[in-house]
């Protein structure tokens, strides 16, 4: 099976079985990579092109993310987008949920 589709799957049995958040999910991930990086909301933001506001929403799951706004964020964290919409981030670097 193509590693798309393998995240794919993935993304939507998280969503529909297991009532994760995904809104939650990205927005901690975006904080623990941002914060992993040494960048500020504001440092983060002007990589992106977006505005400082608008991190910190997200980040705490109060803005519903374009595709668009996923994409400059991740260039901008240098990975790839699909790595913000998973829910094991934190267990990558050892550090456990944040939950």
């Amino acid at each position: 099976m193509p590693r798309i589709r393998v995240i794919k799957f993935r993304i939507i049995w998280l969503y529909e079985y297991h009532g994760v958040d995904l809104l939650n999910v990205i927005g901690d991930n975006i904080r623990f990579l941002r914060e992993s990086r040494g960048y500020s909301q504001e440092g983060l933001a002007i990589r992106a092109g977006l505005q400082r506001t608008y991190i910190g929403d997200v980040e705490r799951g109060e803005r519903n993310i374009t595709v668009l706004n996923l994409e400059h964020i991740a260039e901008a964290l240098q990975i790839h987008p699909s790595v913000l919409l998973m829910d094991d981030v934190f267990r990558w670097k050892g550090r456990g949920s944040r939950k």
